[in-house]
């Protein structure tokens, strides 16, 4: 484990080097009360291992450098790795969701608004896909004699009920 910051710097993969040294400049002039950074560090098998790395001071001097600093580094390298799954596989149902010939949908339970609407909503509808997530908007653009019925399935699908599917103007 380095003692200094020239040694720990050396360790830091060298696209991280800047935000973690601006970040504890701030900290160690005093700018900030505490230090976090996530940063990729050298590994002993010589890889690259994701890193959160936090820091308080615990003693300062009477002009208010820091005299004792205790730290943490700990392994997030996993919690990356998933993240970045995560990120690939919504990418690709995206990416399937928007190549069909399909409306597809997600709603949010409790306000009834659109979370997510794929591409090929504003290709059918004319409007962009941004306005789906306006308060209201599935509901205004209902046929006056569906609405009352449409927005009662709505209501018992998500309170469990077994309808999926309904037709609707």
């Amino acid at each position: 484990v380095p003692r200094n910051r020239a040694g720990l710097e050396a360790l830091i993969h060298p696209e991280d080097v800047a935000g973690f040294s601006r970040a504890f400049d701030e900290f160690a002039a005093g700018r900030a009360t505490s230090f976090a950074a996530e940063v990729r560090l050298r590994g002993a098998d010589g890889g690259w291992l994701w890193t959160l790395n936090r820091a308080a001071v615990t003693d300062r001097g009477p002009r208010g450098a820091p005299q004792e600093i205790v730290g943490v580094t700990q392994d997030v390298t996993r919690r990356r790795e998933a993240e970045a799954a995560l990120i690939r596989s919504r990418e690709r149902f995206r990416g399937l969701v928007d190549s069909t010939d399909a409306v597809f949908y997600e709603r949010d339970a409790d306000t009834g608004n659109f979370v997510y609407v794929s591409a090929r909503a504003g290709q059918l509808l004319g409007e962009p896909v941004e306005a789906w997530h306006a308060d209201g908007y599935w509901a205004a653009r209902l046929h006056p004699d569906d609405r009352r019925a449409a927005e009662a399935f709505v209501a018992t699908a998500i309170d469990g009920g077994d309808g999926l599917r309904m037709e609707y103007r």
